[in-house]
């Protein structure tokens, strides 16, 4: 717990303070992951907020997954993801300032592209996804694991209206969408992928995008046909994975229409 909240007030929080202080616990586990004492100390004043809170449905579930002495990286960011969207809810964020205007241009005929999301952390990224989805006339969003779906009031903020233009639907596992028939490709970086723009992509396809800060799971780059990866030219060698998805879009959706006509 930090110096600045007593424990014997810990129960007598405000939701948003209670909110607020879970995400800053779950930013200082991740920022100190690599130092064990730190890291334990972030961990133990989430266990005793959520413990505090534990009769709140929203703070028991959460609280039932979280043990202290065994939590994982990866389980950490499952657990971190629910509360920092319960902040999303209670704050203004960027989305909040989007234009809401749309533009009645020619609508072409969908691009046979299913893009799967494998455990994005943000809502707001997912609305980015669905909304670039919609633009480039892509056909289909698939939801996997923890990935937040049109239900939820950040992805619908961002999306503008695509989640109604664009056929979407949630699963359990992202490799349940696989299959023989149609070819796979992973947007990842790895010592196989083929530069973004000397791939030829075939249609229909499925694209798989992964989390912000793990990227795909390996098992489910494994079961690609394909890798595909965005050429870097700074030091920085990443990008947003909506950025990086509207790119890989773009260049899918050129070739596309070169073969349409």
């Amino acid at each position: 717990m930090s110096e600045d909240t007593p424990s014997k007030k810990v129960g007598q929080l405000t939701r948003k303070r209670l909110v607020i202080l879970l995400v800053e616990a779950f930013h200082r586990a991740e920022s100190c992951w690599n130092d064990k004492p730190q890291r334990l100390q972030a961990i133990q004043e989430i266990h005793r907020l959520l413990i505090a809170h534990s009769h709140e449905p929203f703070i028991g579930r959460i609280a039932r997954h979280l043990d202290p002495a065994s939590i994982t990286l990866p389980q950490l960011y499952t657990l971190m993801v629910p509360v920092e969207r319960e902040l999303e809810t209670l704050n203004l964020r960027d989305e909040d300032f989007l234009p809401t205007t749309i533009n009645r241009g020619s609508v072409i005929k969908p691009l046979a592209v299913t893009v799967v999301l494998e455990n994005l952390r943000s809502a707001f990224n997912v609305g980015g996804v669905l909304r670039t989805c919609e633009c480039m006339g892509l056909e289909e969003v698939v939801h996997a694991g923890y990935t937040a779906t049109p239900e939820h009031a950040k992805v619908a903020n961002a999306a503008l209206g695509a989640e109604r233009r664009v056929r979407w639907r949630a699963v359990d596992r992202a490799a349940d969408v696989l299959s023989d028939e149609v070819k796979t490709i992973a947007l990842e970086q790895s010592s196989e992928s083929v530069s973004l723009y000397e791939y030829t992509f075939e249609f229909p396809c499925v694209l798989l995008l992964g989390n912000e800060r793990f990227g795909l799971s390996p098992s489910l780059v494994d079961q690609a046909d394909d890798v595909v990866h965005i050429p870097m030219h700074g030091e920085k060698r990443s990008l947003n994975v909506v950025a990086a998805f509207a790119m890989c879009a773009y260049e899918m959706r050129r070739q596309g229409s070169s073969r349409q006509g």
